[in-house]
C-alpha cells in the first residue's frame, strides 16, 4: 500500500529520501513551500475575484432597481402635476365664466362694471339746496 503525500512535511520527506542529499532536499522543500504559498494566494485571489464579481452584479441590479423606482416615482409625480394643472385650469375657467356672467349683467343695466351700483346718483346737495339748509 502506497501513501499519498498530504502536506509539505510528507512531501519534503519523500523528496529528501529520493534526492540523495540534504542540501538538495532543503531546496526542494523551500520550493515546495513557495509553490504551496502561491497556490494558497491564488485561491484567495480567486475567491476575492468571485466576491468582486458578485458585488458588481449585485450593484448593477441595485442600480437598475433604483433607476426603475425613480422612473416610477417621476411618472407618478408627473401624473399628479397634470391632475393639479387640470384642476387649476378648471377653476380658472369657472372663475372666468362667473366673471363673464357678472359683466354681462352689468352691461345690461347700462353701468360700467368698474363703478359701484349707485355711482350715477349724486350724493352731495346742489348749491341752492345747501343755502336752504342754513
Amino acid at each position: 500500500m502506497k501513501t499519498v503525500p498530504i502536506n509539505n512535511k510528507m512531501m519534503s520527506a519523500i523528496i529528501e529520501k529520493f534526492s540523495g542529499s540534504s542540501r538538495h532536499g532543503r531546496q526542494m522543500r523551500s520550493l515546495q513551500v513557495q509553490i504551496d504559498a502561491g497556490e494558497e494566494q491564488m485561491k484567495k485571489l480567486a475567491k476575492h475575484k468571485e466576491d468582486i464579481e458578485k458585488e458588481k452584479k449585485d450593484s448593477k441590479e441595485y442600480y437598475i432597481l433604483k433607476c426603475f423606482q425613480l422612473d416610477q416615482m417621476i411618472a407618478e409625480k408627473d401624473k399628479l402635476v397634470k391632475k393639479q394643472e387640470k384642476i387649476v385650469d378648471k377653476l380658472k375657467e369657472e372663475r372666468l365664466a362667473a366673471q363673464r356672467i357678472v359683466t354681462q349683467g352689468m352691461m345690461k343695466d347700462g353701468r360700467s362694471h368698474f363703478l359701484p351700483k349707485n355711482s350715477h346718483v349724486r350724493k352731495f346737495p346742489k348749491k341752492h339746496e345747501f343755502r336752504s339748509l342754513h
